[in-house]
């Protein structure tokens, strides 16, 4: 019980912390955050453990992650400035049929939901295994992208 206790303590602390930066440390936004916080961390405490996270993974993958993510982001940003300053918009928009290899649950979650940060691409769909990712230009290698990414969330166990 009181192991429950401190792990609930400990993502109610972060979730206020992570409430007053975002609020940039309004009190008049407390009556809202305190309620949104106390929800969010009694709803993890039933849901976290079924995610099994391990410390390898938290010290070994999550910084590939992050660092795909950012190498993502400065290609993204770099195309985007291209565009930007050409004369004439030169897209060749798609739909693409990605057949995905995660299982269902929160890893797949997770590749849906970011994958809308890597340079032209968004998630549009989902049918069974197969996600329908809008492609902003078919010239981007995307593909690459989205395997690897995959690939990361599928070591995460």
């Amino acid at each position: 019980m009181l192991h429950k206790f401190l792990r609930f303590s400990v993502y109610f602390f972060g979730l206020t912390v992570c409430w007053w930066a975002l609020t940039e440390g309004d009190n008049q936004a407390w009556w809202f955050g305190a309620p949104l916080a106390l929800i969010i961390a009694v709803w993890m405490l039933g849901v976290w453990p079924s995610v099994h996270l391990r410390l390898s993974n938290i010290l070994f993958l999550l910084p590939r992650i992050i660092l795909f993510f950012l190498w993502q982001s400065i290609q993204g940003g770099w195309d985007v400035a291209k565009r930007a300053m050409a004369r004439t918009v030169d897209i060749e928009p798609l739909v693409l049929t990605y057949e995905l290899q995660l299982p269902v649950g929160w890893r797949r979650d997770i590749w849906l939901a970011m994958i809308g940060l890597m340079p032209g691409t968004l998630a549009v769909g989902l049918e069974g295994n197969k996600a329908k990712v809008h492609v902003l230009d078919k010239r981007l290698d995307v593909q690459a992208g989205l395997v690897r990414f995959e690939y990361l969330l599928l070591m995460w166990r």
